[in-house]
């Protein structure tokens, strides 16, 4: 199946991800940290069997945009908060 990439805005900036399938009940899978999705392409692509599958690059990492404080660190990072909503991921509007 074709993994294809696409950025996702959110408040902190873009995130980039890599995405495969269709279906009502997505997979989203995170990369290891340092690190970027580009390794989990091969398995969205084997999972995307009847899901959608999504694969993130983590806010300073890959090609998504770097977190919005000065010093990244454990005591400073916005992972949680800045992650992209499911319904911006999936396309849906509610």
């Amino acid at each position: 199946m074709i993994v294809r990439r696409a950025f996702v805005d959110i408040d902190e900036g873009q995130v980039h991800n890599r995405h495969a399938g269709a279906g009502d009940t997505p997979l989203v899978m995170l990369h290891v940290a340092p690190g970027t999705s580009r390794g989990l392409a091969p398995l969205v692509g084997q999972l995307a069997e009847g899901r959608a599958v999504y694969a993130l690059d983590c806010m300073g990492m890959g090609d998504s945009a770097p977190p919005p404080v000065a010093e990244t660190d454990c005591r400073n990072n916005n992972s949680l908060t800045s992650r992209p909503r499911m319904n911006d991921l999936h396309g849906n509007d509610s």
